[in-house]
């Protein structure tokens, strides 16, 4: 949609570019715009086509409907009806959407935490899963889950309400998993749900295998249909025999 404006901004209404410095000090977002599509949305923002979402994001993924492109139609026809640009104004990062799920950015930041001092090992021939669950805004709870499978097989689930609201370092035993699934591959997945007394959620996923050589872990959350995905090859994995 963007692109389209823009377009039609300067070819048709001969309207020249505008500076663009401090923009990304304003847009809470601005690194997650794809870089195809960013100097359009810088245009866009800076001329007071667009706002974006309540979150702060701007759905670059997403098929803009008609009410969004009309509102944008009328700020291009009318200079009056666009949105003021204050670049003096630090952008601020939401922590819940318009759905009163915690936003990406935020479930990113609590998760990525947590994630970090999550640690697979073993110990006098029992396999474990320990993690550190930071406190969260009020309102919000953790629900973790864990799924262990080997070979397409479910090994190990604790996959139930009990686990929720848990905070602080949890130990989780990871019951009927052998030596001999270690060496034929395990994949482990830790799942940290973000909930409201509504059971709205946000959801982060972290995976370890061993089936993979190298090891690794892949995190991804999906929050309102936008997401994240990190990946990094170097992870190790503590005790994995």
């Amino acid at each position: 949609m963007s692109r389209i404006m823009i377009r039609l901004n300067e070819i048709i209404q001969k309207e020249s570019p505008v500076g663009i410095v401090g923009i990304s000090n304003i847009m809470t977002y601005y690194n997650n715009i794809p870089q195809t599509y960013r100097a359009y949305v810088e245009q866009a923002y800076m001329k007071g086509l667009i706002a974006g979402y309540l979150d702060g994001s701007f759905g670059g993924n997403k098929t803009g409907n008609r009410a969004e492109a009309s509102t944008m139609l009328v700020r291009l026809l009318d200079k009056s009806a666009r949105v003021k640009v204050d670049v003096s104004k630090p952008a601020e990062v939401s922590l819940v959407n318009a759905n009163g799920q915690m936003t990406v950015e935020k479930s990113k930041e609590y998760a990525l935490k947590a994630f970090d001092t999550a640690r697979f090992y073993s110990e006098n021939g029992k396999y474990y899963l320990s993690v550190d669950l930071g406190t969260l805004p009020e309102a919000f709870k953790w629900q973790p889950a864990i799924v262990v499978d080997s070979e397409g097989r479910y090994l190990y689930s604790t996959v139930n309400w009990d686990t929720v609201g848990l905070i602080g370092k949890q130990v989780f035993e990871l019951e009927g998993i052998t030596q001999s699934h270690i060496k034929n591959g395990v994949d482990a997945y830790l799942s940290l749900m973000v909930i409201t007394d509504k059971n709205v959620t946000s959801s982060s996923f972290y995976r370890i295998s061993t089936a993979i050589k190298g090891k690794h872990y892949v995190n991804n959350a999906e929050t309102a249909h936008e997401g994240w995905v990190d990946y990094n090859n170097t992870k190790q994995i503590e005790g994995w025999k």
